[in-house]
């Protein structure tokens, strides 16, 4: 089963009274989507403009930058969408 693609931030739906009673998750909580793990640590670690780099040294080495755009024709690094709706990030190859 595959889903719908959606930016990150948009609510998905809400905690129904069934799934509250199974997981003690309150009622009506938000469900929010969300990014990959890359994203989702350059907006922790602060990579917030063109001005910023963040050099990531996990199972993964690899430089990041924000981006305008996403681009598919380089050579040099890829685009990976980011964590906050309409933002991107340039991943440098590892």
């Amino acid at each position: 089963m595959l889903f719908e693609l959606t930016d990150p931030s948009t609510i998905l739906g809400y905690i129904t009274q069934e799934a509250s009673d199974a997981t003690h998750i309150p009622i009506n909580l938000p469900v929010v989507s969300t990014a990959n793990d890359k994203a989702v640590e350059g907006l922790g670690a602060g990579l917030k403009d063109d001005g910023t780099v963040l050099i990531s040294l996990g199972t993964y080495i690899t430089s990041m930058m924000v981006g305008r755009e996403s681009k598919s024709d380089t050579t040099s690094y890829w685009t990976n969408p980011g964590a906050q709706k309409g933002s991107f990030y340039m991943r440098a190859m590892g």
